[in-house]
């Protein structure tokens, strides 16, 4: 099955995952908060475990990982991703394996893993409590799984409302933070660690009566780092405000048998 937006400039498989060797030294807002999520998996592992990349694009961020983890498997959805994968890292990685697969239903891996995690791409699922399921099939027992949620209560995904296939962009199907916790909980899952971003877009255009809150001053004002994280993240992760968050960060542990 591929994608609708196949044809949408937006998710082609040459630019739909960044080299994380390319923008250590970026300066964007989006560069910087992928450095955080890879320097999150980059805590969890060690260089004998097996990762696992879910939705892994055209494999780069997986890639990454080389030599931080000894085995990396990655599985998409898309032929189209899997297939520039596999061309872009045949030769000189010989620890890592691409496979075509929907992530909300069962798919075969050669072992259970150490460590999955999952990047821009949970919130446009429309099976959560599927994809949970599945993740809990290929965890070890205490294994680690670090998710990039969405968030239905969001000014993010309102904004989202405004951009249309037609546009190019993916639809966002994220359900409210908390009802996802609570299908993670179900599925076995303790939360270590729960870290928030984008109480504001940082990115939309549009609707223009939102303009001062959509306004490309805020990335660079919440893009500044203060005791160890950037101001985005302080504010987001608020009371009351988290909850109005739209990107969650949540390392959880597969309870032990």
């Amino acid at each position: 099955m591929e994608s609708p937006y196949k044809k949408s400039e937006l998710y082609q498989p040459k630019t739909i995952s960044a080299n994380i060797h390319d923008i250590i030294d970026s300066n964007l807002y989006a560069h910087k908060q992928l450095l955080e999520k890879v320097n999150l998996v980059a805590k969890y592992i060690n260089p004998t475990s097996t990762l696992l990349d879910l939705g892994c694009g055209n494999g780069a961020t997986l890639a990454y990982f080389q030599g931080k983890a000894g085995t990396l498997l990655g599985v998409d959805f898309s032929e189209r991703f899997v297939e520039f994968a596999n061309a872009q890292f045949a030769q000189g990685y010989s620890n890592i394996q691409f496979f075509t697969s929907d992530i909300c239903n069962s798919f075969e891996l050669p072992s259970l893993v150490d460590c999955a995690y999952s990047f821009s791409c949970l919130y446009y699922i429309t099976d959560f409590s599927g994809f949970c399921t599945s993740l809990s099939n290929h965890i070890r027992p205490n294994g680690i799984a670090i998710l990039d949620l969405g968030n239905k209560r969001s000014l993010n995904t309102f904004c989202c409302r405004y951009y249309e296939r037609e546009d190019g962009y993916a639809q966002n199907t994220a359900d409210k933070i908390e009802k996802q916790m609570a299908i993670l909980h179900d599925a076995g899952f303790d939360v270590l660690e729960h870290r928030s971003f984008q109480f504001l877009p940082l990115w939309a255009g549009k609707p223009k009566f939102l303009w001062p809150l959509l306004h490309p001053k805020w990335n660079d004002w919440l893009k500044v780092r203060w005791r160890g994280r950037m101001l985005d993240e302080w504010l987001s992760s608020a009371p009351m405000l988290w909850r109005l968050a739209f990107r969650h960060l949540v390392v959880c542990q597969k309870r032990g048998n």
